[in-house]
């Protein structure tokens, strides 16, 4: 998503989402919580670096490499 469809989204200015984005200007309460339903993000993860990636990366482990695993040893187990 681009700074201008955000803007829309979060019914905001491309200039304010500009200004947030490269630190010249700190977004309100409001604000911070449109900006996070327009990402459809916890709010908390705009300032969690990585949160949502760190999230989805283990979800992906998960399914990608123990469900096989816990697969397999259901199936010789029981």
């Amino acid at each position: 998503m681009n700074q201008s469809e955000l803007a829309i989204q979060a019914n905001s200015s491309n200039g304010m989402i500009g200004n947030i984005e490269s630190g010249r200007a700190k977004p309100s309460f409001d604000n911070i919580i449109k900006i996070a339903a327009a990402l459809e993000v916890h709010p908390a993860d705009l300032f969690l670096r990585n949160a949502s990636t760190t999230v989805n990366n283990t979800k992906n482990l998960l399914r990608t490499k123990l469900m096989p695993q816990i697969e397999s040893f259901i199936e010789k187990e029981l």
